[in-house]
């Protein structure tokens, strides 16, 4: 390979460390069966608040917490992500552009926000119906398992996204 390389070589290189990165992006994809998971956990937490009284509901707080960081702790290690079904661990938080969180954390309050609206806008109170909570957590639940492969692919293009256009990122490596 002569010293200095061609433009085409490293037009080629360039692609080729580019669809490295978009194949370890893809490896980040949860399996379908966690979605499912996350999916009746919502409901279920959520109906515990019609079924369960205020004394108890602690426990309910205290399980989620528990998966939550089971979870967690399993999406950073290979062998959790391995046991999990994931083909590769989580990307570590260094490596996140600053880009892609400053959009998501506006995604999560602006859907927070919509929420409260909402509520705030029926013409009823919602503890006047009965296992509110539980519908609720039904229809959150649906619409996490419909929903879920979409959410995760718009999350990878916003991550491709910030990661090609990150001003950190001088010469379009990383």
């Amino acid at each position: 390979m002569a010293e200095h390389p061609t433009p085409e070589d490293a037009s080629r290189a360039l692609s080729a460390v580019e669809r490295g990165r978009d194949q370890a992006r893809e490896a980040l994809r949860e399996p379908r069966w966690l979605s499912v998971f996350w999916a009746v956990l919502a409901f279920l937490f959520l109906a515990s608040f019609d079924v369960l009284d205020e004394d108890h509901r602690i426990w309910s707080y205290a399980a989620l917490n528990a998966v939550l960081f089971l979870h967690l702790g399993l999406l950073h290690s290979r062998r959790g992500s391995a046991l999990i079904g994931r083909t590769s661990a989580g990307m570590p938080l260094r490596d996140v552009p600053p880009a892609y969180l400053l959009v998501l954390t506006a995604v999560l309050i602006g859907v927070g926000a919509a929420g409260v609206a909402a509520v705030a806008l029926i013409p009823f109170r919602l503890d006047d119906v009965p296992y509110w909570h539980t519908l609720l957590g039904l229809v959150l639940a649906i619409l996490m398992m419909l929903f879920a492969r979409k959410i995760q692919d718009l999350q990878l293009r916003l991550l491709r996204h910030t990661r090609r256009t990150s001003p950190t990122d001088a010469h379009g490596c990383s």
